[in-house]
């Protein structure tokens, strides 16, 4: 039975690239798979984990597909419904701040399901709101600085040198 189990994860893609993530992460922490939460703190308990983790790693060797597909799986439905149930707005602002921090690594083609997964969390928390969308300007800014980066660093490179052509004569 074990090795049907094994053979049906490996001939599924999608099953496979499940199995893949969960140890990765899992050995990048440290720990056993991860267990489904049963209460709206277990869900913020393993934010807390991802932001440590987060915190400990080099930027470069971040897996972006992995990352956001960690955050998917903390934004489950089944982990929404616990957050919202709690009635813990404490908790789901929480919540928020650290997922809103994990984001940060990610480049913004990753974000806009995750921040209207977070968005459906607030509730009428206008600061966090406001917090968000000061968010989601700052990745797009960061998205467009990056897209045109190059031209920008040759335009610039090349003003240095009508600079200092000009300068010379």
């Amino acid at each position: 039975m074990e090795i049907k189990e094994a053979y049906d994860v490996l001939m599924d893609p999608a099953r496979r690239e499940e199995y893949n993530y969960k140890r990765w992460y899992n050995r990048t922490i440290g720990k056993d798979f991860i267990s489904k939460p049963l209460h709206a703190h277990d869900v913020l308990n393993e934010c807390k984990k991802l932001n440590n983790y987060l915190s400990g790693v080099n930027q470069f060797q971040i897996e972006f597909d992995a990352l956001s597909h960690h955050i998917h799986e903390i934004l489950s439905d089944a982990n929404m419904n616990l957050l919202l149930q709690s009635g813990e707005n404490l908790l789901v602002s929480q919540v928020i701040r650290l997922l809103l921090h994990a984001c940060t690594f990610l480049p913004y083609k990753y974000q806009p399901v995750i921040m209207e997964k977070l968005v459906q969390l607030l509730g009428d928390d206008r600061e966090m709101h406001e917090k968000i969308q000061l968010h989601i300007k700052h990745q797009q800014q960061k998205a467009l600085l990056e897209r045109y980066k190059i031209g920008i660093v040759i335009v610039f490179t090349l003003l240095i040198c009508l600079i200092i052509y000009l300068s010379s004569r």
